[in-house]
């Protein structure tokens, strides 16, 4: 029984690393690699969309609030989910479900 102990928490470790280094191969494509890398904005913004879910959800619906915000401090041009690009005053909006 000693043994299968030991193999399930080498898998345990294994899996927990794997997931560790995705997550931070994913963060480093999002803030360098990214096609919408080179536009300003909150980190944080830019390698999740638990961002946006925290101004949605913990902060009463506060987003469209918080986005003028961000524009006010980043410009016309501020990413601010990895699959958006908002570009003011023009009211451009881009949403694309199908960029990684």
């Amino acid at each position: 029984m000693g043994h299968f102990t030991s193999l399930a928490m080498n898998a345990a470790v294994c899996l927990a690393v794997s997931l560790l280094l995705r997550t931070v191969a994913k963060v480093i494509k999002r803030l360098y690699f990214h096609s919408l890398a080179r536009y300003p904005g909150p980190l944080l913004a830019a390698t999740t969309l638990w961002y946006k879910t925290y101004y949605d959800i913990v902060m009463d619906g506060g987003w469209a609030e918080h986005l003028e915000h961000l524009h006010s401090v980043y410009g016309e041009h501020a990413i601010c989910a990895t699959r958006l690009l908002l570009i003011l005053p023009n009211d451009f909006r881009y949403n694309c479900e199908n960029w990684t």
